[in-house]
């Protein structure tokens, strides 16, 4: 499980994260899904 500070850091860096790596939405769906 991600810690308070990684949720807001991914949270705030989100856009640019979807650009720099394609995989971010599929990884964030299967984090938030508890997989």
């Amino acid at each position: 499980m991600m810690s308070e500070s990684a949720l807001v850091y991914y949270n705030i860096n989100d856009k640019a994260l979807k650009a720099e790596y394609p995989g971010f939405e599929t990884f964030k769906a299967k984090w938030r899904a508890g997989v």
